[in-house]
């Protein structure tokens, strides 16, 4: 988890869920600011005990927005950023083996989850570009035969027991190499991977190149509150409705022109065009860290 989740943003949120493998059971959820390191071994602890009592224990591997109920895991409307790229393949470590090996991006971690593998390629910073993260993931799935996960999967909890199917098969990690750290971009490389575009318009880089930090989650929190006030209506990881800018680009248009990316903190316009996250914050006069 230090690995993992050392460059995340200290204010998001780390999210632990128990599962039970085999009867119709709520799914208890908590979310952990990743500062707060009493509570994090608190619910590690707390989760620990669920998996004893055959429940299984997962972690979510993006950060998650504050807010989120004991009932709720979050789906992509709720995603921060994302450490890693991740894929799941439902074979044996040996049968698997080869195919990893021969793979032109060595993963940073090889985990044998019990009834399979997981495999971890760990990113220079997190990223908040979740349709390219899940993208990759696509691309990678094909390639080396396992599932297409999305950026808010969840992940069985290296350390705990796999409870599938009432066994007690552990979860441990295999062989790890945490120097090992991507761009995104160094998975186009493989060439059945959806082109990744080096200019997307939700993509955290200035006209000038250098690195734009995605703007905190109490300001994407707060935003999204405020257009929710406002009769915005979610698709995806969107929120949208008409222009808050309207006024001041002279355009009558109030019909759902705009829409909000709580994902990346990024507007856009089909009349104003893109707005950065600066500029979205400065609309509705939030502060941006």
């Amino acid at each position: 988890m230090q690995a993992l989740f050392a460059r995340c943003k200290p204010d998001a949120y780390l999210t632990l869920t128990a599962i039970h493998p085999t009867e119709n059971k709520p799914v208890p959820s908590r979310h952990i600011q990743l500062t707060d390191t009493t509570a994090l071994y608190d619910a590690l602890d707390r989760l620990h005990t669920a998996n004893a009592m055959g429940w299984g224990a997962y972690y979510g591997l993006a950060m998650r927005r504050p807010g989120l109920s004991r009932w709720q895991r979050g789906d992509m409307k709720t995603l921060i950023e994302i450490p890693a790229i991740i894929t799941d393949i439902d074979e044996t470590l040996d049968s698997v083996m080869p195919r990893i090996r021969a793979f032109p991006v060595s993963p940073s971690c090889v985990i044998r989850s019990g009834h399979g593998v997981h495999l971890i390629w760990l990113l220079s910073e997190p990223t908040c570009d979740f349709p390219a993260v899940n993208a990759i993931h696509h691309g990678i799935a094909r390639a080396l035969k396992g599932d297409y996960l999305t950026a808010a999967t969840a992940l069985r909890l290296p350390g705990s027991l796999n409870t599938k199917n009432g066994g007690t098969a552990p979860c441990e990690v295999f062989e790890s190499d945490w120097s090992r750290r991507y761009d995104l971009t160094d998975f186009a490389i493989y060439p059945k991977l959806p082109e990744l575009h080096k200019n997307r318009k939700e993509e955290t880089r200035s006209r000038s190149g250098s690195r734009v930090a995605c703007p905190d989650p109490h300001t994407i929190q707060k935003v999204a509150g405020l257009l929710i006030g406002q009769g915005f209506k979610w698709r995806s990881t969107w929120l949208n409705g008409p222009c808050p800018n309207a006024y001041q680009h002279k355009h009558a248009d109030h019909r759902p022109s705009f829409g909000f990316n709580t994902a990346t903190g990024y507007g856009y316009c089909f009349v104003c065009g893109t707005m950065q996250p600066e500029v979205v914050s400065h609309i509705f006069s939030v502060t941006v860290d």
